[in-house]
């Protein structure tokens, strides 16, 4: 883009790059209408996902990218400038489509393809059969994915591998990879590895369930349900679409299950990086003056070493903890 720093373009240019092409950084203003003439009759964050717009772009991209650099856990239809993402994303598709025109494009390589920038390149791509190779790092590794088609782009496995990957394991590989797993988790566990390691997610000290219930002043007899949120715009719709609009719809649901099952103790834990991403979406700041009596934060000075030992079982949305509390033998709900 033309406002790419030129750190950036001097590291592309040291890759040998035969050719450049630059987009426009200034959108048309019959695209800043196309999108007005879009926006026209949506009043939810549903409606907005349900946007027919061109070459059948997903509009949760466009979602999630919002989310992203505003900070926010939801689109309000009256935000200010969702015109100006919409219009910017037209413009990607258009300028793409004119460069996959006039080059014979074997192959595209792109990192983090969950936003309009890049992900608007993407989907042309795959529409034309042109393979898409996606790069991210993820828990301290790179990953480097073939898309074949557009909707391995709407549902790429990021932290998870597929069914038809580990059906295709021998056993001495599946003996293998669980060996290295277990050590992985253990190196979690001592803080001795994990992309999180930094926040200090297992410091502290390990309670007992008697003591913890002691901690919290709730009934030992009752199941207790920990649930470990989001952070809050960080792409919720990035592993492919779900039964929720965002993890703000999920939490809503969640509060309403809550209220609803006083037969549990509930206990809400934000995400370690919550604070990563700004001060305009906080849980404490969501769920303050919400909770029933048999609901509460996650104790304060209680790190996560604790989750393991005293939840019956863990509910998420998606990441890492839905695969790691699973390989420690917790029951674990990924709401999907």
């Amino acid at each position: 883009e033309a406002s790419t720093p030129p750190r950036v373009m001097r590291s592309m240019a040291a890759l040998g790059l035969s050719e450049t092409a630059i987009i426009p950084a200034e959108v048309p203003d019959r695209l800043f209408v196309k999108a007005r003439e879009f926006l026209e009759g949506v009043s939810t964050p549903e409606a907005f996902h349900e946007l027919d717009l061109p070459f059948q772009y997903p509009p949760h991209f466009i979602y999630d990218g919002i989310l992203k650099d505003e900070g926010l856990g939801r689109v309000d239809p009256t935000l200010p400038g969702l015109d100006r993402y919409l219009a910017k994303t037209l413009h990607y598709l258009e300028v793409y489509d004119d460069i996959l025109n006039r080059h014979d494009v074997r192959g595209v390589v792109v990192s983090h393809p969950n936003f309009p920038r890049f992900s608007t390149l993407a989907w042309r791509a795959l529409q034309r059969d042109i393979p898409v190779y996606s790069t991210i790092h993820t828990n301290e590794h790179i990953s480097v994915r073939r898309l074949e088609k557009p909707s391995d782009l709407c549902g790429a496995p990021v932290e998870r591998p597929t069914k038809l990957f580990l059906g295709s394991l021998q056993n001495d590989q599946r003996s293998e990879l669980a060996e290295q797993g277990r050590n992985y988790l253990d190196a979690v566990r001592r803080r001795a590895a994990g992309q999180f390691s930094i926040v200090d997610i297992y410091g502290g000290e390990i309670l007992s369930r008697a003591d913890f219930a002691e901690l919290t002043g709730t009934n030992p007899a009752k199941p207790n349900v920990v649930i470990l949120t989001s952070c809050w715009s960080d792409g919720p719709n990035g592993p492919g679409r779900t039964y929720f609009t965002d993890y703000l719809d999920l939490l809503e649901r969640t509060l309403e299950v809550i209220n609803k099952t006083p037969e549990c103790n509930w206990f809400l834990r934000p995400h370690p990086a919550e604070f990563h991403y700004g001060d305009k979406m906080r849980l404490n700041t969501l769920v303050s003056g919400r909770l029933p009596p048999h609901a509460q934060l996650w104790p304060e000075g209680i790190s996560g070493s604790a989750v393991s030992g005293v939840a019956d079982c863990v509910v998420t949305a998606a990441g890492t903890a839905g695969i790691e509390y699973t390989a420690l033998g917790k029951r674990v709900l990924v709401c999907r």
